[in-house]
């Protein structure tokens, strides 16, 4: 009977247990799905608030499959709520090509025009390269204003963009570029692109092909072209300015080094032939060049080349590249004014000399447009330290007025 008794016990309480588990089973579920969304929350409010990441991309982890698995969930979060415009990977202007220099300056320009109803949109895109002075980042200019960097919060996170008003919208986004003394990376060479839009799902958008077909611009230039001189060369210099500016209707690239002369690496037909290859295969689908050397090759010391050489040497290029290219445009801007232009160069000769020959050769070849640059408006006194730093080099505002020189000379609204 005892014995009875305790085995009815031990059935009530191993029923009332299960009774307690069948019970508590659904409050312990429904908290653990309250905590994963919670977590969720936190994670993606942690994200959009984080501070700009200032390290550089090293793991697999916290590159591309991080940013990737990051934007799956940000759509996730918002959608039912926004409608998203994936960018077609062909829309996106990617004409960079790690060169074998060691000073190259090389951009990525993202250009799209969409049409929204909304004010504002967010912006996914993906960075690939970015260092420790340098957030990710990107300058936006819309419908031809000025240009203005826009900070990324998180690498991780869209970045919502203001228009300003409804109606249809070209936005040019350059990417951050790798500044001349920073190249280095193995090829192929890291990028920043756009990759996609989203806007409140009641408002609509649309992304319109390119309106022009993409152009490159290719600069060839020397430290000046490099913005050497400056606070911030990336940004600041002439070069950097025009393609910050959307105004070309491409990508402007540029090719160039400090103290870079141009019998360095053309003096004498195979030579010239061999450089103009090798543009020709780093930017087929070039639409211009624009060269603005000479000055090295005038002030370089004992290394110096009489102004007839250099002009012979120039025509080489220019004809190589023309008979690869010739639907290009070629523009052969002389030098500028520098401090010491009137004293002769160990080899006897002034910079004027330099200019006047090619000038004289560019006169003879109809496909070659001349631009001078002893002119105004290209800077003028070069004892003035509010646009000269030395003499040879610009300041900021020497560059502003360098940029403005050019598009002027380009036809592009100057």
């Amino acid at each position: 009977m005892r014995a009875t008794k305790a085995s009815s016990n031990r059935e009530t309480t191993a029923a009332d247990q299960g009774g307690e588990r069948k019970r508590k089973l659904p409050r312990r579920g429904w908290t653990g799905r309250l905590s994963a969304a919670a977590l969720l929350i936190l994670t993606l409010l942690i994200l959009a608030l984080a501070p700009p990441v200032r390290i550089r991309l090293k793991s697999y982890l916290t590159g591309n499959r991080a940013q990737a698995v990051s934007a799956r969930l940000a759509r996730l979060f918002l959608a039912g709520r926004y409608r998203f415009y994936d960018v077609d990977p062909a829309m996106v202007w990617n004409n960079g090509r790690q060169i074998d220099h060691s000073h190259v300056t090389v951009d990525f320009l993202s250009s799209v025009v969409l049409r929204t109803d909304s004010r504002s949109l967010l912006v996914f895109a993906r960075f690939d390269q970015f260092g420790p002075e340098d957030p990710p980042r990107f300058v936006v200019s819309i419908d031809g204003g000025v240009s203005k960097p826009v900070l990324w919060r998180s690498v991780l996170m869209p970045q919502r963009l203001s228009l300003g008003a409804a109606g249809e919208h070209t936005i040019v986004i350059r990417a951050n570029s790798l500044r001349y003394y920073e190249i280095g990376s193995p090829f192929p060479l890291k990028q920043n692109v756009i990759t996609g839009f989203a806007v409140p799902a009641k408002y609509r958008i649309s992304v319109k092909p390119e309106p022009v077909r993409r152009q490159i611009l290719l600069t060839v230039t020397d430290s000046i072209g490099q913005g050497y001189g400056t606070p911030d060369p990336a940004h600041d210099a002439w070069t950097a300015r025009l393609a910050d500016s959307g105004r070309w209707p491409g990508a402007v690239m540029n090719r160039g080094f400090v103290g870079a002369r141009l019998v360095d690496f053309c003096q004498g037909a195979v030579s010239c032939a061999a450089y103009a290859g090798d543009l020709d295969r780093d930017y087929p689908t070039a639409a211009a060049y624009y060269f603005a050397l000479g000055t090295n090759d005038f002030g370089a010391g004992q290394k110096c080349a009489p102004p007839s050489l250099f002009a012979e040497s120039l025509l080489s290029l220019l004809q190589v590249l023309h008979g690869r290219n010739p639907r290009a445009a070629l523009y052969l801007q002389t030098p500028l004014h520098r401090a010491d232009e009137a004293r002769p160069n160990p080899c006897g000769n002034t910079l004027s000399q330099f200019r006047d020959a090619e000038l004289r050769m560019s006169h003879t070849f109809s496909w070659i447009t001349p631009i001078d640059g002893f002119s105004q408006p290209f800077p003028q006194t070069t004892g003035d330290k509010s646009v000269f730093v030395d003499g040879v080099h610009l300041t900021v505002q020497g560059q502003e007025q360098y940029v403005h020189a050019v598009m002027q000379s380009l036809h592009l609204g100057y």
